[in-house]
């Protein structure tokens, strides 16, 4: 099975969530660094003040994140 979603379309979803005018309102105060999981396939997504500032996929185990989640 291939990994799903792949690493395009997690750039695709950064420049959505970027683009997002909610985002720039309520932002300013949102920094954390967290993973989203799906079936192993792992993401650690960096957001800074509302703006998603990288994406790492298949980060290293001992990168410390907020919260997790799976699918």
């Amino acid at each position: 099975m291939p990994d799903l979603p792949s690493s395009a379309w997690m750039e695709k979803y950064r420049d959505k969530v970027n683009a997002d005018p909610e985002m720039a309102v309520i932002g300013d105060w949102f920094t954390v660094d967290f993973k989203i999981s799906f079936e192993g396939n792992d993401f650690l997504i960096s957001v800074h003040e509302g703006k998603i500032a990288a994406i790492e996929h298949k980060p290293r185990f001992d990168r410390p994140v907020a919260f997790t989640l799976r699918a």
